[in-house]
């Protein structure tokens, strides 16, 4: 990964993405990727990331259990950073 860019393999196609944050589960060993890409909105996305033996790929995550959690750690890291300078990001 350079400069926080990644390529990864999505319907079958080479997709450059900027990495927001990737998170580790210890508990489940997955690894959540938040992103957005190029030419896309300003909106973020995540997903399960995969790493495969020569590439990337990204998973949509259906269990709603893990994507609450995923929102949730999002959530804590938004409050962390909002109460270290006062201000929103």
């Amino acid at each position: 990964m350079e400069d926080n860019k990644l390529t990864v393999k999505f319907n079958d196609s080479d997709v450059d993405i900027n990495v927001i944050d990737i998170i580790d589960n210890l508990d489940n060993n997955k690894k959540y990727i938040v992103y957005n890409a190029d030419g896309f909105d300003d909106d973020f996305y995540i997903s399960i990331l995969e790493e495969m033996e020569d590439s990337y790929t990204l998973q949509e995550i259906t269990d709603e259990n893990e994507f609450k959690m995923v929102e949730d750690y999002l959530e804590s890291m938004l409050e962390e950073e909002e109460g270290n300078d006062g201000q929103a990001i």
